[in-house]
């Protein structure tokens, strides 16, 4: 389950300070808070992305540095490096057409440039 917050309800208990942090923390224009939701049964298998912190003494679940959040994956390790990959093929196939496209005015400059010299030499 998926849910939008302009405020975050208090049954969700998340620090004022955290709140804080994730307001300045926000690129662009700061619209919402969301928050994910499972049901978990005992024995399920998760996977999840991020590094443990201390905080005033407590241990605290805080985003993985190079992703920017944390995610739960159900099943294994395997699995979830498998879902981050998969959300990745879309940019490196449109990084691939960004550099096809690129590369072929550069292409057809080189051939009028050899057709000239051969034409003049």
């Amino acid at each position: 389950m998926s849910e939008r917050f302009a405020e975050l309800p208090a049954r969700l208990a998340v620090p004022a300070a955290d709140v804080a942090s994730a307001r300045a923390s926000a690129r662009g224009t700061f619209t919402h808070f969301s928050a994910d939701e499972w049901r978990l049964t005992g024995g399920e298998r998760v996977f999840v992305v991020g590094h443990v912190e201390e905080r005033d003494g407590r241990l605290r679940l805080a985003p993985h540095r190079g992703l920017g959040r944390v995610d739960v994956f159900r099943g294994s390790q395997a699995d979830g490096v498998r879902d981050l990959r998969s959300g990745s093929s879309g940019l490196r196939i449109a990084g691939g057409i960004f550099v096809a496209l690129a590369v072929l005015p550069l292409l057809g400059f080189a051939i009028v440039q050899l057709r000239r010299r051969r034409a003049h030499g």
